[in-house]
């Protein structure tokens, strides 16, 4: 005698915008070339419309480390980690951070919003889900029609320019991240909610457990990381120490009318992928641009609030308001006011037999589709340090400019 059971496991996941691992070199904090870069002579190329590439690129910084007061050449000099992979921050990025900063707008923010009549449908199609069904194709006709109500999701941008490379970047991180807890695209050893749900249920059918049948939805945002940034200040000299990147989450319910509020519960498949991807999110960076850059716009972001609360250009004749106020930015790119929603399913089957039984499992989880640059800064974030590491550094960086006149140089240390 035979009988077979086919269930079905549903994961809805909706954005807003770390498994054995070894840390990969590329990453510039394993580095140790530094590149500088003179506020002071690069606000005069700017003024005097000389905007070249090496301009337009701060002659190659990315991943901003920290900032030196220089009071005898009246110079504010960025620094920061250098690696040949790695990619580098813009002009127009340096620009609309000060502008969010010392204009004190909102901070910035991207999130990819489902429209609430399609969640509206989708739960009506939810409320007839079957816990069991007859056929596997019952059960694709039931995905496709989920993944046909889902729709295109309207792009929401707060605090910088729509049009600007910032804004482009936070979508694009985010977008990729759908995308990675579904399961389309794919990085080592961060699986996918899709693939955690497969997991638990194969341990459930092992361990002769139900398996509970439902829908979840949950969103998942870029943050930095509870407690940074940290800075180590010095004589002239602040370092970021700490500003990690991380992935938050959060279960989410639906209104009648198909609108989304955070339910105060966790699910513990997104929990895992956020943990999973936060813990890991420096080898993702050297694997993902938008993540590469995300982590340098949050640190360049980092950097520019610490300038701004140490109030650091009253040392120098530097105030910003050129950028403030006259600069035109170099590139602006068109943003849509959507992107497609993403649906992705799997069919796994173990079979077992118990008694005069042969069961079998067909599992079919299913998933569909922010970041967050709220950066708080207080006080107890500058640890000073005594020693003379910083003191080192400070001469190091200042003692390998070529001349008064460079833009900017390497400096190995």
């Amino acid at each position: 005698m035979k009988k077979q059971f086919i269930l079905l496991w549903i994961l809805f996941v909706i954005f807003g915008f770390q498994f054995c691992y070894a840390e990969n070199i590329n990453h510039p904090s394993n580095s140790s070339k530094r590149i500088c870069v003179s506020l002071k002579i690069l606000e005069k190329n700017v003024r005097n419309k000389n905007i070249t590439e090496t301009v337009q690129k701060l002659g190659g910084l990315g991943w901003i480390e920290g900032f030196i007061i220089d009071p005898e050449n009246q110079d504010i000099i960025l620094f920061g980690r250098q690696t040949d992979t790695w990619p580098c921050l813009s002009l127009d990025d340096f620009v609309v951070n000060i502008r969010n900063i010392w204009n004190r707008q909102p901070y910035p923010y991207c999130s990819l919003d489902p429209q609430p009549e399609n969640i509206r449908q989708l739960n009506a199609i939810s409320s007839k889900n079957k816990a069991v069904y007859s056929s596997i194709k019952e059960m694709e006709k039931f995905f496709n029609s989920y993944k046909k109500t889902i729709g295109p999701q309207k792009i929401v941008v707060g605090g910088v320019p729509r049009k600007s490379h910032h804004a482009h970047v936070m979508i694009d991180a985010d977008y990729h991240m759908k995308k990675l807890s579904q399961g389309l695209v794919t990085l080592d050893g961060i699986p996918s909610t899709m693939d955690l749900a497969l997991l638990d249920m194969k341990h459930s059918i092992e361990k002769e457990e139900p398996i509970l049948s439902g829908t979840s939805m949950s969103r998942f945002w870029f943050h930095i990381n509870k407690g940074d940034p940290t800075f180590t200040t010095g004589k002239n000299i602040i370092l970021l120490k700490n500003c990690s990147v991380v992935v938050l989450t959060e279960k989410q319910l639906a209104t009648a009318d198909g609108k989304l509020f955070d339910s105060g519960g966790n699910d513990p498949h997104a929990d895992k992928f956020a943990k999973c991807l936060s813990e890991k999110f420096k080898y993702a960076a050297t694997s993902v641009l938008s993540y590469a850059k995300l982590e340098n716009l949050f640190r360049l972001s980092a950097l520019l609030k610490a300038m701004y609360i140490q109030d650091s250009l009253k040392h120098v004749n530097l105030n910003f308001s050129f950028y403030l106020k006259q600069y035109n930015y170099q590139y602006e790119y068109s943003m849509p006011p959507s992107l497609p929603g993403l649906a992705n399913a799997k069919t796994e089957t173990i079979s077992f037999k118990k008694g005069n039984y042969i069961y079998k499992h067909v599992l079919f989880p299913m998933v569909a589709g922010g970041v967050s640059m709220e950066i708080p800064i207080s006080p107890a974030q500058f640890k000073i340090n005594q020693t003379q590491k910083l003191k080192k550094l400070y001469e190091k960086i200042i003692n390998s400019k070529p001349n008064k006149t460079a833009l900017y140089w390497k400096a190995a240390v």
